[in-house]
């Protein structure tokens, strides 16, 4: 399958190279906030630990629509490639 379609074998190695670099990032921006409320405002560690949970969950939701929608756009590439192959 991938000899017939290379250019779907190219993508799927972006996606896994992006995915881990959108990670790399978010993680960094969750840390930077957490020390930024740390340093601004000095709040107890249990409300830090939770806007840190908080800000994941945002991320790790953010990252599966992300991916869910690269997935649906190469199904539809593959799909319309069939279709033109069949046709």
């Amino acid at each position: 399958m991938d000899a017939q379609f290379p250019l779907i074998r190219k993508r799927r190695f972006y996606l896994k190279k992006n995915a881990f670099i959108v990670n790399a990032n978010g993680l960094t921006l969750t840390f930077a906030i957490a020390f930024a409320v740390i340093a601004v405002t000095k709040t107890p560690v249990n409300l830090l630990t939770f806007l840190f949970y908080f800000l994941t969950k945002i991320i790790c939701i953010l990252k599966i629509c992300r991916k869910t929608i690269k997935v649906l756009k190469l199904y539809y590439l593959l799909l319309t490639q069939y279709k033109r192959f069949v046709q």
